[in-house]
């Protein structure tokens, strides 16, 4: 990749590799947590597909690097639809490496949603010690749904922003 790992970043891929099964869609909030070998897969297909992607830089976030989709987003956590919650290797002059990002097929621009893992697991907690969570049949595995406005765990992180 070219670029180091925050060490939250490592300390979570050495304490586990991804889901590593493909029965059970998305332990982290509904979101299937990605092996490195996806992220990196994730990453070479964004990049095959980037001649394809248009983008408008006028607003750019200083907290992030030019261009989407960006090589230095790694996609740690997917919707398996083509969004992810991922961590920014190489942030803007703004920014941290670090910083959690939210980017995928249902988002124009990447999105900026915390500071660190530390804090979208904090909150990831906090929202599942909530009322805010139920869980609701979806044929063999339950799905985590959020009250509210935003009904999905992708979504609930807009309220993050």
């Amino acid at each position: 990749m070219g670029h180091s790992f925050p060490a939250q970043l490592r300390e979570l891929y050495l304490r586990h590799d991804g889901e590593g099964d493909q029965l059970v869609p998305g332990t982290f909030l509904s979101l299937k947590f990605l092996s490195l070998q996806e992220s990196l897969e994730v990453i070479q297909e964004f990049q095959e597909n980037r001649a394809f992607v248009i983008v408008t830089e006028e607003e750019l976030d200083p907290r992030l690097s030019a261009g989407y989709p960006h090589p230095g987003h790694l996609p740690v956590f997917s919707d398996t639809t083509g969004n992810y919650l991922g961590v920014d290797v190489d942030p803007g002059p703004l920014g941290k490496a670090g910083q959690v990002v939210l980017f995928g097929a249902d988002f124009d621009d990447v999105q900026v949603v915390f500071d660190d893992l530390a804090a979208c697991l904090l909150w990831a907690a906090e929202l599942l010690s909530s009322e805010r969570v139920t869980l609701k049949p979806d044929g063999r595995w339950p799905d985590v749904v959020v009250a509210g406005p935003r009904v999905h765990a992708v979504e609930a992180l807009l309220d993050t922003v």
